[in-house]
């Protein structure tokens, strides 16, 4: 959905935890959201993706789109009229990667070739993702052990700090008359509203 809010609003409200996890967390990697700000959607939003991300935090990941995001500039913003027109808008806001089938960022090339991308923007680009490849010693060792990222990822310790994690994040109504926790004894139905409420979404 769109997020038609201030540029104070936006820093003041939103940005904060993502600026946190930037500047703290050091996080090596972000993702470009689906939505708008201000009519610009965020995989073409040089403010957001450049001037804040890199500019101000000192970002010095990689950026990747969402899943199908650069196609959605195509079928569902509209600002790009094809998939190479959403690859030369994507890559000159910052975007590096493609995480979908790579059919957009796949017409880079002939667009370099053509002088419709600048090189530069594609070495950018590549130099990020294999900078990130670099610092988790890919180039050494390429090869992941998927059992040892379970045991660590799914320990006791890290599950514990989810929890605490997802508990503190938690927004309720005022628990009026101690509504909640529901009484599953005592429920017959319940309904589910809204737009969303009989499908899935993954």
């Amino acid at each position: 959905a769109p997020g038609n809010y201030s540029e104070r609003i936006i820093r003041e409200n939103f940005l904060v935890p993502f600026q946190v996890a930037v500047q703290e967390g050091h996080v090596g990697s972000v993702m470009a959201s689906y939505n708008e700000i201000d009519g610009i959607p965020a995989h073409i939003n040089h403010w957001l993706l450049d001037k804040v991300l890199r500019q101000e935090w000192g970002f010095n990941g990689f950026i990747t789109s969402d899943g199908e995001g650069l196609q959605m500039l195509v079928n569902t913003h509209h600002v790009a009229a094809t998939k190479a027109d959403a690859a030369r808008l994507a890559i000159a806001a910052g975007v590096d990667y493609d995480l979908s089938d790579g059919s957009v960022y796949r017409t880079l090339l002939d667009q370099v070739k053509r002088g419709v991308v600048p090189e530069s923007e594609l070495d950018a680009a590549v130099s990020h993702m294999l900078a990130a490849k670099f610092r988790v010693g890919l180039f050494e060792n390429p090869y992941v052990d998927a059992d040892a990222a379970e045991k660590i990822t799914n320990s006791p310790e890290h599950r514990a700090i989810a929890l605490k994690a997802a508990q503190k994040t938690i927004v309720l109504l005022k628990n009026d008359k101690n509504t909640l926790p529901l009484d599953l004894n005592k429920l017959k139905t319940i309904a589910v509203i809204g737009p969303n409420a009989d499908g899935l979404h993954l």
